[in-house]
Formats: structure tokens, C-alpha cells, sequence
């Protein structure tokens, strides 16, 4: 008489006993991942994005800023230079030099500090815990 080893039919609790540590497993595993998942995502767009979107619209403003602070400051060698000029021109050639000065000074800073966010955002994501790492 042969007795089979493995039984086919397994009841209701047996199934649930069985499984029931799997599926906790699971679902511990799955709600990890989609909080690493919303954390990377929360990283990414509200530090990452806005810093590369600050850094890109002060560059864009710098660049024109830039060229007229050369056009400016060779202006103000010209007329430094010219026998003719007031102090009253000078004066005025000077201003609108520091003006565009300070200008690329202020969109600098936006250049460097949306990088710096940038950055802050990118460490974040690169130090959160990989997704398969196992609870301290």
C-alpha cells in the first residue's frame, strides 16, 4: 500500500498558513519599494528640477547681461581715453557700467545657487537606501 507523501488537497487554513507569511513578505517588500520609489520622485521634482530650472533661467539672463557689460566697460575705456569727455559723461559711462556689473553679479548667483540645489536634490536621491536593502 503505497501513501502518498505529498497530499494534493491542502484545506483552507493549511493554504492560508502556508501563504500567509509569503504575502506579508510581499507586501513589506512592494511598500519599500514604492516608498523608496516616492521619495526618489519627490527628490526629483520638487529639488532636482527647479534647481537645473533656476540655474538655466539665470544663465539664460546673464548671457545678454554679459555682452552688454563688455559693450559697456569698452564704452567707458573709450571715453576715459578721449581728451573731450566731462566728468558729467564719465560719471554717467561709470554708472551704467556697475549697473550691468552688479546685473551679472545677481544672475551669477542664481547660476550658482540653483546649481547648488541641484546638487543637494542629486545627493538625496544617490543616499537613499537601495531598494533591496534589508531593515537595520
Amino acid at each position: 500500500m503505497d501513501v502518498p507523501i505529498f497530499s494534493t488537497q491542502l484545506s483552507l487554513e493549511q493554504f492560508t498558513l502556508i501563504t500567509e507569511p509569503m504575502v506579508s513578505i510581499i507586501c513589506c517588500m512592494f511598500r519599500e519599494l514604492v516608498i523608496t520609489m516616492i521619495k526618489s520622485a519627490i527628490l526629483l521634482v520638487f529639488v532636482v528640477l527647479p534647481g537645473f530650472a533656476v540655474s538655466a533661467i539665470s544663465a539664460y539672463y546673464l548671457v545678454p547681461e554679459w555682452v552688454e557689460l563688455e559693450r559697456h566697460h569698452a564704452y567707458y575705456q573709450k571715453l576715459s581715453q578721449s581728451p573731450s569727455s566731462t566728468m558729467r559723461d564719465l560719471s554717467i559711462a561709470q554708472a551704467a557700467e556697475n549697473r550691468h556689473r552688479i546685473n551679472c553679479f545677481a544672475e551669477g548667483v542664481g547660476v550658482l545657487l540653483g546649481g547648488i540645489i541641484a546638487a543637494i536634490g542629486i545627493h538625496g536621491l544617490c543616499t537613499l537606501p537601495p531598494k533591496n536593502a534589508e531593515d537595520p
